[in-house]
């Protein structure tokens, strides 16, 4: 009796481990599918130096601290009130900087269940503003495209407009002009939706600031000499030389500067740092001014974040091609910003589920539940004060931050030479129609 009560007791136990594992494998299978974000990147091509390394900064975000470190992004279950996690589906493309491809690449993420989408070109800005609106997919983006900030639709940025980007420059420009002439400048900027985003309504802020613009030079994708341009800006006798490039163009002219000597001052109003000029400029990189909305990338004691970011690049990039951290231990600016846009995506999906389960959720969700439930967020560690983070007025501004810093290369390091200051809201003149 007692053998066969243990018998029982065995098939009891084996019934009962096989309940659990069945059971098991159920919980598993009713876990959510992975929320699907696209990343629309250039890894070649005229921006492939600057915009790839923000492309594998965001990818190794998700990837590695998301999905790895963190299992996920918290979720409730709305039919068990249970909580768990969700990981991140992250698809890209190498679009190359063509409209063509970043319009393809688009619509295959849209079909395969994208819900929010990431980009750092101007192209896929511009090109794909009608279809972010139609899909009702919001395309959060690294770079300060005007023409994607106005009107405010479906396009949410992180920093302000390259437009309000040349106003802080001109405001300190301005403050520290000294003769009782007004100052001359000359513009040289990309030709293309990059460069010319700074033109709409950064011109007439200039002019109505009383600085005569003596120069206006577009600059080719990739450049290789410019001298004959270079050599009109020394005949109009610009005082500054004001720049929205890719840092591969900047190098270019730096180093063209350098060959004819010039001394003419050089502000960069976005788009490159001193990482990226010393590494691609070298020595001729030596003096030139820069706005960018973060402090400098040497200074690790200062700056938690700081030390955060750069331990992650050293970590995640050594042997990577492309990266040699022995050589270059500190990341290029773009690579923190790829970073800092993982944590942005990060908290975006955070706030969406927070009150949207993730089989649920949609574009548009993510649109009203996130972003428009983000409230001073800051990335931590950088030194930003409250009131600097990430906040967007729902249809009307969606800029999200609205300061910067200017730095400048002294003695081949970095050096913040402004506190943050706040950046003036420059409307395009469609929007100024518009009233």
């Amino acid at each position: 009796m007692v053998k066969a009560n243990g018998k029982a007791a065995a098939w009891l136990i084996l019934i009962g481990g096989a309940l659990v594992l069945a059971l098991g494998g159920v919980s598993r299978a009713a876990e959510p599918k992975p929320l699907v974000v696209g990343h629309l990147g250039e890894w070649t091509g005229p921006a492939g130096r600057t915009c790839g390394p923000l492309g594998d900064a965001v990818i190794l975000y998700i990837n590695e601290i998301v999905n790895k470190e963190k299992g996920g992004i918290p979720y409730k279950d709305t039919k068990t009130g249970e909580s768990g996690r969700v990981k991140v589906k992250l698809l890209y493309a190498d679009c190359r900087y063509e409209l063509p491809l970043f319009k393809s690449a688009y619509r295959d993420f849209v079909d395969k269940g994208m819900v929010l989408v990431h980009t750092t070109a101007s192209p896929a800005i511009e090109g794909l503003k009608k279809d972010y609106k139609r899909d009702k997919i919001p395309c959060f983006m690294s770079t300060a495209n005007t023409v994607g900030m106005w009107p405010p639709e479906w396009v949410m940025g992180i920093a302000p407009t390259f437009a309000d980007d040349l106003g802080l420059c001109a405001d300190w420009l301005k403050k520290n002009w000294k003769e009782s002439r007004p100052p001359r400048v000359a513009l040289m900027y990309y030709d293309g939706p990059l460069g010319r985003s700074m033109l709409w309504g950064g011109v007439d802020y200039l002019k109505a600031k009383g600085i005569e613009i003596v120069a206006d030079e577009p600059v080719a994708p990739m450049p290789v000499d410019m001298t004959s341009q270079l050599l009109r800006v020394q005949q109009a006798k610009a005082d500054w030389i004001l720049v929205l490039c890719t840092g591969s163009q900047s190098a270019v002219i730096r180093k063209d500067m350098k060959r004819l000597g010039m001394q003419t001052p050089f502000l960069q109003i976005s788009g490159t740092d001193a990482q990226e000029m010393m590494a691609l400029a070298g020595d001729a990189a030596e003096g030139m001014f820069y706005q960018i909305g973060y402090p400098t990338s040497w200074d690790e004691e200062k700056y938690p974040g700081v030390k955060w970011i750069n331990e992650s690049y050293r970590k995640y990039m050594r042997g990577k091609p492309g990266y040699d951290v022995d050589q270059r231990p500190l990341p290029d600016m773009v690579w923190w910003l790829g970073w800092i846009m993982g944590n942005y995506i990060e908290e975006v999906l955070r706030l969406s589920l927070e009150v949207v389960p993730p089989d649920k959720l949609t574009g548009k969700d993510v649109m009203e539940q996130g972003f428009f439930r983000i409230n001073d967020f800051r990335f931590p560690g950088l030194g930003t004060s409250p009131g600097m983070g990430l906040k967007y007025i729902p249809w009307k501004d969606h800029r999200g931050t609205r300061h910067g810093v200017i730095h400048q290369i002294k003695a081949m390091r970095d050096n913040m030479i402004t506190g943050w200051e706040e950046t003036p809201l420059i409307l395009p003149p469609w929007m100024n129609e518009k009233k």
